[in-house]
């Protein structure tokens, strides 16, 4: 058996550490996923913990129910009753345009996204179309244009019905 020189010796210990930067490299890409697994179900977490908190609220405020059955029966709204009604859409959109930020930053699934987006359709061409056609502006330019080619993705409108129903 021939003795090992010196250049040998090292020419092993750079196939070694090569081999250990490799497992190094696996591991951290192991560890990138478990990270990235943990930030897409907080923000699920966080996006439908934000969603039912917007719906119990307009649940249980007494004065939103009124406004929108007075609404519903074709009355006329008071001052008061309008503005409820407004800032009901304006939470229950600033939700949605949240969680589709939070898509398009790669934390939310596409099965969430997509039952985002079939809400969205189906209130803004029915009971929320008067308010998103005024107050749509309000919202960036980004949602605003995936909101509007909602209705071209999922085929023709339903007709609008009352602007204040419920989400």
């Amino acid at each position: 058996m021939s003795k090992l020189r010196l250049a040998d010796y090292a020419n092993i210990a750079q196939v070694i550490s090569a081999a250990a930067v490799f497992v190094s490299l696996l591991y951290l890409g192991y560890q990138i996923s478990l990270t990235n697994k943990a930030i897409e179900a907080s923000t699920v977490q966080s996006v439908l913990a934000q969603t039912s908190s917007t719906y119990f609220e307009n649940a249980t405020n007494e004065g939103l129910a009124p406004a929108l059955a007075r609404a519903a029966d074709g009355r006329t709204l008071s001052t008061e009753d309008k503005l409820r009604i407004q800032y009901m859409w304006m939470g229950v959109f600033s939700n949605y345009e949240n969680q589709f930020y939070q898509y398009r930053a790669g934390n939310l699934p596409e099965a969430i996204h997509r039952a985002y987006g079939a809400r969205i359709h189906k209130q803004v061409t029915t009971i929320a179309a008067d308010f998103w056609d005024a107050n749509g502006n309000l919202f960036s330019q980004p949602f605003r244009t995936y909101v509007n080619t909602l209705g071209q993705q999922q085929g023709a409108s339903a007709p609008a019905s009352s602007p204040s129903s419920p989400p």
